[in-house]
Formats: C-alpha cells, sequence, structure tokens
C-alpha cells in the first residue's frame, strides 16, 4: 500500500505492517514523485495532493491494478476508484466502476451495495 502525500492514518496502519493476506505481506510505501507509484497495489492519495490529483491519476493508469483511494472531493469523478466522503459525522465511500474496469480490477458485489454511489 503505498502513501502519496499526508497520511490521515497516523500510525494506525503500523501494526499490520508485514501481515499476510492471500500469501502476500502488507508492506506500506511512501512514495515521493508520481513515477515512485509503480508497483503499488493500493495508492491512497492524500489531501495534500489536491494540485496533482490528475497526474497521479494518470500515472495509476499508466499501471494497470492500482486500486486509487482517496477523500478528496470529487475524486471518482475525476478518474479514481474509491472516494471516501463524510456524511454527517459518518465516513461513507462511493466507487467508480468505469475506472476500476479501466484499471483491470473488480469490484465484489457486497462491496458495491454498500457504497452511497456507483459510477458505472
Amino acid at each position: 500500500m503505498c502513501i502519496y502525500g499526508d497520511d490521515p492514518f497516523g500510525n494506525l496502519l503500523d501494526p499490520m505492517q508485514g501481515r499476510k493476506s492471500q500469501g502476500r505481506a502488507l508492506q506500506l510505501r511512501y512514495p515521493n514523485v508520481p513515477a515512485d507509484i509503480a508497483g503499488c497495489d493500493v495508492l491512497y492519495i492524500g489531501q495534500s495532493q489536491s494540485r496533482n490529483v490528475d497526474e497521479l491519476l494518470e500515472m495509476a493508469e499508466s499501471h494497470e491494478g492500482i486500486l486509487t483511494v482517496s477523500d478528496l472531493p470529487d475524486f471518482i469523478r475525476k478518474g479514481g476508484i474509491v472516494g471516501y466522503v463524510k456524511q454527517g459525522n459518518v465516513i461513507r465511500f462511493e466507487i467508480s466502476l468505469k475506472a476500476a474496469m479501466k484499471a483491470g480490477l473488480t469490484i465484489n458485489s457486497r462491496l458495491l451495495e454498500l457504497a452511497v454511489r456507483v459510477l458505472r
């Protein structure tokens, strides 16, 4: 998992570092330039990268299989796959199926049901 820009998770993800899922160990990376996102399976784009989001999404698209995630406004409309949105005191998410398919990813139908918005 790569976190590009500000890290809203703090040390919450640290205990997961190295844990295995489906035979693969979780590794946290913090790339500093867009070219360094190659090899990321999940790319979280932080709020501080609002000016660079288009470039980062374009770079992610050039490397098939990267799940892009952010809480930037209109993230899925800009080409991101999973966007977090705050509704009152609750964090929800929206999904762009179009962007997921473009990245060569499929989204679980149960996850789609939980999304507050799905772009097709």
